[in-house]
């Protein structure tokens, strides 16, 4: 048997139940520093979504190298597949939001201030200015009790000549990858992972995303770019400058596919075995 937590209520229930039970942990993300978080670096492994965590969690609590192991979050390529897009929503989208001959840079995620999406409105407005066809779109829903966020940042865009549409959450998002030219994760603090990176990478989409975190395991020069976090100017210069010199699919399905993570997954409880 193997204890295996992923947060860190099940990990403090489990490291006082386990007994002599192997016990292994998963640090998704850059939890505050302090007793409550020091729970998931005490396994007997301890598995990290990213170097950056590892990193982290080596700082601020000295945990021994030895027993880290890096696996990264898996995508499913069934759910994120080329071939297998509703090519009529994609079609009626792009009607309904006036996209037939844009040039769509696309941010995803829920409209928080940690996503800094002013950075992302001011980037396409500067990028307009070179190319009045580009066009961007933020797919995400607003966060309750964030509604005063998002009305400044309606009216940060309207101010620069609404080069950005808020499309709202979408479910199918996939198709929202397919639809677009570049997609762009502009968060202002780091992120543990950077999921809808790996997501587009899949749809074979190229990514500019804020040089910090986990973008900087996902992000290389030939998948994509990074930029300086915050900088709308340089935002705006890799998004026009942006190159993908490799297959970005296969890329994905050698490095964040979920069968490689179930894969290595399991290859640590067999350590432990």
């Amino acid at each position: 048997d193997i204890v295996h937590a992923r947060s860190r209520v099940p990990a403090w229930l489990g490291f006082f139940a386990k007994g002599s039970i192997p016990f292994v942990t998963t640090v998704h993300g850059f939890n505050s520093v302090g007793l409550y978080s020091s729970v998931m670096t005490r396994g007997d492994r301890v598995i990290c979504v990213s170097n950056p965590i590892k990193e982290y969690i080596v700082r601020h609590y000295g945990v021994d190298e030895k027993k880290i192991r890096v696996i990264h979050r898996g995508v499913d390529l069934e759910a994120f597949d080329p071939k297998k897009l509703d090519r009529i929503f994609i079609e009626e989208f792009k009607r309904r939001w006036g996209l037939g001959g844009r040039f769509v840079i696309t941010a995803v995620g829920r409209i928080t201030q940690l996503k800094d999406y002013e950075t992302f409105i001011e980037a396409v407005a500067s990028v307009r200015q070179k190319n009045p066809k580009a066009l961007g779109i933020i797919s995400g829903g607003v966060q309750k009790g964030k509604e005063d966020y998002f009305q400044r940042l309606q009216a940060l865009n309207q101010k620069l000549g609404s080069p950005v549409l808020f499309v709202g959450s979408q479910s199918k998002i996939a198709e929202i990858y397919a639809l677009s030219d570049v997609v762009v994760n502009s968060s202002k603090k780091p992120e543990s992972f950077g999921r809808s990176l790996v997501e587009a990478m899949a749809m074979e989409r190229p990514v500019v995303a804020a040089a910090h975190g986990g973008a900087l395991d996902i992000v290389q020069e030939d998948t994509g770019a990074l930029f300086e976090p915050g900088s709308a100017e340089d935002l705006a210069k890799k998004i026009v400058g942006v190159e993908v010199q490799r297959d970005l699919r296969g890329y994905v399905q050698e490095r964040f596919s979920l069968d490689q993570m179930v894969q290595k997954t399991l290859g640590v409880y067999e350590e432990l075995l």
